[in-house]
């Protein structure tokens, strides 16, 4: 009895001891990893500007990925410009970077911070170079710039593959073996699991609160106070008594358009569709299409043909500017279906009639193709028919469909100010997954246009594409004027002749 108890004893001592020696393991292990995920934090200071530079890694595979963050602090009475890297730091490619908003600190002074993700290309020793930052007093009319410089910063990356290639051998397939179960194994998986979880969610719940403690200590600086100090600026540069009254003008819609980005969240446009639209008038280089028979469809709540299939082109503008926008709410909406339904079918109408023509007449109009330009700065809200029902019909009669997306992404609505008038966005507006959808069901293409010169290119890219060759057969009228003239020079020629029997004769 008493030799059971002493190996019972000795067992629990050897596994006693088993327990210490892997923890101690996974505790260096633990410390390894943690000592190679260590940063780099550096700080460099010059006057009323601080530079803080923080880089996650120092050491990492080429699979990974580096965050370099640049934070500045500096008085509000200063300016401070960011050096711009482009694609490429150094070694290092950017993939992305993100810019937090202005935080206002103690003791009069701004924080601004700029995140950088970057992507080694090799390993080895890369350096992040020596960065150049200039600052300015903003209230000085001669403004001197001062120039803070930081150090280099060495990253290593290591390569998934090892020192010597010698290494890797290949061996034959194996089959697959049958790996025996081992209790103990499972169980401290099991331990390392739950401690983990445990770990996790402990450590969440800390982060959690201690996150949203900073978000309550941490003040923004308000949009209209920056609007405020952005005006007080640009009134220090005396723009209007140097003469530059049109920068001045720039300058103000510049601070509103931050401002109602700051202070609502919303992106400002810089045109309206109807200005855009209009600059197309000065774009005089497409030549027209004189053999195509062309229409015209608007639409709201309800689709209506202004101007049916016609070869007299000249007619469109006059029709054109015959349409107004709807003042009555009950026939506001954007009937994007019924429009598609109504130009195929008058297309297809159109068809067939000069088809019968030609039945008759060999050498009547012939339609070659069939194609709808569909304009739009909103998103199907009402009609009887769906947008992709409209375009299964008509790729059903063999129209194709070209779709063009007009603007920002946004309704945008025009207010006036002290300053005269300003665009405003209005929330989501142009559908463009409705209008790509649309396009690929009739073998046609989707194109977004956010200005003038946009639209006028892809006008051009349809005009490249459809074209046909068409026989035509030609009236023209043609004026005789010879007979005029051969008179008059035969009247001149008898004047001749009479003056030479007269005191105008010639003598040898």
């Amino acid at each position: 009895m008493n030799l059971i108890i002493k190996i019972f004893m000795i067992l629990i001592v050897l596994t006693s001891v088993s327990l210490i020696s892997s923890c101690s393991k996974e505790k260096e292990d633990a410390d390894s990893a943690k000592k190679e995920e260590e940063g780099i934090h550096k700080e460099f200071e010059r006057g009323p500007v601080k530079v803080i530079l923080d880089v996650d890694k120092k050491e990492l595979s080429i699979a990974e990925r580096l965050k370099l963050t640049i934070s500045i602090i500096a008085e509000q009475d200063y300016k401070v410009k960011l050096p711009g890297f482009g694609e490429k730091l150094e070694q290092f490619g950017i993939i992305d970077y993100q810019t937090s908003p202005p935080k206002l600190l103690d003791k009069n002074k701004t924080e601004i911070s700029r995140s950088y993700i970057l992507e080694p290309f090799l390993s080895g020793k890369y350096k992040i170079p020596p960065m150049k930052f200039k600052f300015f007093k903003k209230d000085e009319s001669e403004q001197e710039e001062h120039t803070l410089e930081t150090e280099e910063i060495e990253i290593v990356v290591k390569s998934l593959l090892p020192e010597k290639m010698q290494d890797l051998k290949i061996h034959d397939i194996l089959p697959p073996v049958k790996i025996p179960f081992q209790y103990t194994k499972k169980v401290w998986i099991s331990i390392v699991v739950i401690i983990v979880i445990i770990s996790s969610i402990s450590g969440m719940i800390i982060w959690r609160k201690y996150y949203r403690k900073i978000k309550e200590e941490e003040q923004r600086i308000p949009a209209h106070i920056i609007a405020y100090r952005e005006m007080e600026n640009l009134v220090a540069e005396d723009l209007i008594e140097k003469g530059e009254i049109k920068k001045f003008y720039q300058e103000i819609s510049n601070i509103l358009r931050r401002y109602i980005e700051n202070r609502f969240g919303l992106h400002a446009p810089e045109q309206t569709t109807e200005e855009f639209l209009m600059e197309l008038n000065y774009k005089d280089d497409l030549n027209g299409r004189p053999d195509d028979l062309i229409g015209m469809i608007v639409f709201a709540r309800y689709a209506n043909t202004v101007c049916p299939l016609t070869l007299a082109h000249g007619a469109l503008p006059q029709f054109l500017k015959t349409v107004k926008l709807v003042q009555n709410r009950a026939e506001d909406g954007t009937a994007i279906g019924d429009a598609l339904a109504l130009g195929a079918a008058r297309l297809k109408k159109a068809d067939e009639t000069i088809a019968k023509q030609r039945e008759s007449n060999k050498k009547s109009y012939e339609i070659k193709s069939k194609v709808i330009i569909l304009l739009s700065d909103g998103e199907n809200n009402c009609g009887k028919r769906d947008p992709l029902t409209a375009a299964g019909l008509a790729k059903k009669w063999g129209i194709k469909i070209y779709t063009i997306a007009i603007g920002g992404g946004e309704g945008v609505a025009t207010i006036q100010t002290p300053f005269g008038a300003y665009k405003v966005p209005m929330g989501a507006g142009v559908d463009t997954e409705t209008l790509k959808q649309i396009a690929e069901i009739t073998g046609g293409f989707f194109r977004k246009a956010e200005d003038a010169e946009s639209l006028y290119s892809i006008y051009k890219e349809i005009d490249q594409m459809e074209k046909s060759e068409v026989e035509s057969v030609r009236f023209v009228d043609y004026k005789e004027s010879f007979s005029k003239y051969a008179l008059a020079a035969l009247f001149i020629l008898i004047v001749e002749v009479i003056l030479n029997c007269t005191f105008f004769r010639k003598i040898p």
